[in-house]
């Protein structure tokens, strides 16, 4: 069986489907085909379709179709691609009316050329020939799919992840003086002990993370050089923590997310300290709270599948390259990364930075409803380092940290030798440095 999606794209695709059906038509394909056709004039004569499927449709379809033709949409073409199969992509074109703009094409062809994990179909007349000769071609282009497929992943989220740090030669950039860091940790001291304090008053859950969390096991308070606080909750202690904060937090602390702050598009949320100023080069262009924070992150679900697992993976991951595309200062970038922001930007250009912010937040929450055994911080900087069992975040234990006590994971020992090894040994001295990169600071 062979299955062809379009997508959702308002854009008709007639040129596809009428392919595809004319193909069965002239017994070109002889084998059974299912269309799912989007907004379309045409409409097929020699093959099972319909405008949209159920998802479970969709999925169905594609686990039993011994080939699958997508349109350049990679949301289409990543679920063949985690089902371990090679899919035939179809760029929709500008000059047919099928896309605003050509992005699908240069974004197949580079993604073709650099992964070996997608057919892409330039020429529509070609596509039969393709179908025909599928097994062929798929041999021949070597190597494992698996394997080139996690190889393009995290090859790609590395020139993400990079893109996004500032330049540490940048002449913009503000170098925290000890007693500017002191002053921060102090500040972000005081938010913690309201953040706390709402927890206690209200029994929700929630543990320090990341460096936070070896700052309050290795140092019993901050790392010397840290100059933030990261803090996590599972998703329904997130929102019931948000909720709780629009009546109870103190005067002098601003709840930042994308609700009291239209331009926060990050996808986890800050307690801001009012009156300070800790502007990152990462957000300066944008007219949003730039205090003193602390990061609340939140935890979700991940289904139980592997392939599920992944797909969800892939999905939110593509979403938040074009939240991170589109939010990121990168007007100092030089080189290849400025270049390469530059062409990440046009392949994001169709997408709306509110419709990328609400998909990514969308495919994070998709199974949160679920008792899944295992949870994932998507948010978090770790990436597949951060999935663990649901139940070592079931208990936690009150150590202290500076002058006050804090709420941390009791099985911290998994979670910190999964994402940093042997954290209690320090880095080395020129590694001890502050993270964040500043373009402005207030602490007065």
């Amino acid at each position: 069986m062979i299955f062809v999606t379009v997508g959702t794209h308002e854009q008709q695709f007639d040129r596809l489907v009428k392919c595809i059906d004319e193909l069965v038509r002239d017994k070109i394909i002889t084998e059974e085909v299912v269309i799912q056709t989007g907004y379309i004039d045409y409409e097929p004569k020699y093959c099972f379709w319909s405008d949209f499927f159920p998802y479970k449709s969709m999925l169905k379809y594609a686990q039993e179709a011994r080939i699958i033709v997508t349109h350049g949409g990679p949301s289409s073409f990543m679920m063949a691609l985690q089902l371990e199969k090679t899919p035939i992509v179809v760029p929709r074109k500008f000059e047919y009316d099928e896309h605003v703009n050509n992005h699908q094409l240069r974004f197949c062809l580079e993604l073709e050329k650099r992964s070996k994990n997608i057919i892409c179909v330039q020429d529509i007349n070609e596509l039969g020939n393709v179908i025909l000769n599928y097994e062929e071609i798929t041999k021949s282009m070597g190597g494992n799919l698996v394997r080139n497929n996690e190889k393009f992943n995290q090859e790609f989220e590395k020139i993400v992840d990079g893109l996004f740090k500032w330049d540490t030669m940048n002449k913009n950039i503000v170098i925290l003086s000890d007693e500017q860091l002191k002053k921060v940790q102090s500040l972000e001291l005081l938010a913690l002990q309201e953040v706390n304090r709402i927890c206690t008053k209200y029994n929700i859950k929630y543990t320090l993370g990341y460096g936070t969390l070896i700052g309050a096991v290795r140092h019993k308070g901050f790392i010397p050089w840290d100059d933030d606080i990261d803090i996590c909750m599972l998703r329904k202690d997130y929102i019931r923590f948000k909720e709780i904060c629009k009546k109870e937090l103190s005067s002098g602390y601003f709840y930042q997310d994308n609700e009291s702050d239209p331009e926060y598009y990050m996808l986890y949320d800050k307690i801001r300290v009012d009156g300070t100023l800790f502007k990152e080069a990462f957000q300066s262009q944008w007219n949003i709270h730039h205090g003193i924070y602390v990061d609340i992150f939140p935890i979700d679900a991940i289904p139980d599948q592997k392939w599920k697992e992944t797909f969800q993976y892939l999905l939110f991951h593509f979403f938040r390259t074009g939240v991170m595309v589109k939010y990121g200062n990168i007007a100092s970038r030089t080189g290849k990364k400025k270049v390469f922001a530059k062409i990440l930007r046009v392949l994001y250009m169709p997408f709306s930075l509110s419709y990328l912010y609400k998909n990514a937040n969308r495919v994070a929450m998709k199974y949160d409803d679920i008792e899944t055994k295992r949870i994932h911080s998507f948010c978090g900087p770790y990436k597949k380092k951060d999935i663990f069992e649901r139940k070592i975040y079931s208990q936690m234990e009150v150590v202290p940290f500076e002058n006050m006590e804090a709420q941390i994971l009791k099985d911290y020992d998994i979670v910190l030798k999964s994402i940093y090894g042997d954290y209690m040994k320090l880095p080395p001295k020129e590694k001890r440095v502050t993270r964040h990169s500043l373009v402005q600071i207030d602490v007065e």
